[in-house]
């Protein structure tokens, strides 16, 4: 279940996960750069699979780690962050069938 506009405003999920951990997650991920190296190695290796154009969407982008290795992916999660372009539960995404191109989700 999506969090609730009251969880939200509050910075928190239904799930209990509050938005300052994200951002935390995020100064961890910046100020770790042998992380980054991995995952934009693994990244890479996910990104022969993706198309060059067309629309991919991230599930659960968490900290934005994709988001900054591919800028044109639309990163959903169920708390808002600077990176995330689309609050959304996965199970009820707000596209029409036939227009993704590629889906992708990391560490969900």
């Amino acid at each position: 279940m999506p969090p609730s506009r009251t969880e939200l405003a509050e910075g928190m999920t239904s799930t209990g996960y509050f938005q300052p951990e994200i951002l935390r997650q995020r100064q961890v991920w910046d100020g770790k750069e042998s992380l980054r190296s991995i995952y934009q190695q693994w990244y890479g290796e996910v990104g022969k699979w993706l198309p060059e154009k067309g629309l991919v969407v991230e599930l659960g982008c968490g900290a934005g780690g994709f988001k900054q290795w591919r800028p044109s992916t639309i990163c959903t999660d169920l708390v808002p962050s600077p990176w995330v372009n689309l609050v959304a539960d996965a199970t009820r995404l707000p596209f029409p069938a036939g227009t993704l191109d590629a889906l992708v989700a990391f560490d969900v």
